[in-house]
């Protein structure tokens, strides 16, 4: 990969090593969300179950906007031995092994750093990033269409475990074109916007960036040890960025169907209270 600043150039170079992975098809998603939201209900059912199981000193009731009812309810306040006992089963009993394989852990872990951009993505094939660094906006062009990058919260390198902050947008020509066709339908203006100009990259098969410094602007090492970073972890892993892109967008438009197909059911919320003691 290459990586300019101005005249000056930087290599890297990024090995591919793809493995086998799959897409979610619609009915696989449906199914999923259909299991979550089933499990949801039984969990949520369980639960009302057990705070009705508590006696109730007394207890009022409010009417809900969306047809459900609350129920405070005045509880005798749990015994210190019940507390006591709940508090131990939570707590996790360790082994001198597993202390000593966590204290490892921790002692190797990487130290996290952070990456902070947005990216305009141009009809798959160029991005426009906007990279924060210490208060500094740096602009980058980059021959990489970083189309799955939301699929991607961290990431670890030989350096540091990186913790990303990406919002990316997508601008397609075709449905830019469109949006101007329907503007002219109600006599207004929609101007496509101006594509980055791609000449400037030396080679249209190799991956690049360019850093296009502002006002003189001084660019550090640390944001293109971020550049460098990013572009080597993303063409590396890229189709399994996208097939995790995937899943999400099926999830999230089996999700929106089934509530579409299943209007939420009114629900009675309810509230165990007790007074703390005095003494």
């Amino acid at each position: 990969m290459k990586a300019f600043l101005l005249s000056s150039t930087l290599f890297l170079l990024v090995s591919s090593a793809f493995g086998s992975v799959e897409s979610l098809t619609p009915s696989e998603a449906i199914l999923q969300v259909e299991s979550e939201m089933a499990f949801k209900k039984v969990r949520d059912e369980e639960k009302r179950s057990e705070l009705l199981l508590v006696p109730a000193e007394s207890e009022r009731k409010k009417s809900l906007e969306d047809g459900g009812i609350l129920r405070l309810r005045r509880v005798s306040p749990p015994s210190p031995s019940l507390v006591r006992q709940e508090v131990a089963s939570r707590q996790l009993d360790w082994t001198g092994g597993e202390i000593g394989e966590f204290l490892f852990w921790e002692a190797g872990r990487k130290a996290p750093q952070n990456i902070s951009l947005s990216v305009t993505v141009y009809d798959g094939e160029v991005s426009e990033i906007r990279l924060w660094h210490e208060g500094e906006v740096y602009m980058v062009l980059s021959n990489v269409p970083f189309s799955h990058l939301q699929a991607l919260a961290w990431f670890e390198d030989d350096q540091a475990r990186w913790n990303l902050f990406a919002i990316v947008e997508e601008v397609n020509e075709e449905e830019e074109q469109q949006k101007s066709v329907q503007a002219r339908l109600f006599v207004a203006e929609f101007h496509p916007r101006e594509r980055p100009d791609t000449d400037v990259f030396t080679s249209s098969d190799e991956p690049e960036y360019i850093v296009l410094p502002v006002e003189e602007q001084t660019v550090p090492e640390p944001v293109f040890a971020k550049l460098d970073a990013l572009h080597t972890y993303y063409l590396v892993n890229e189709k399994e960025l996208a097939v995790e892109h995937q899943h999400r967008e099926a999830l999230a438009e089996a999700r929106r169907r089934y509530r579409e197909e299943h209007p939420p059911v009114a629900q009675d919320v309810i509230i165990n209270f007790w007074r703390e003691s005095e003494e």
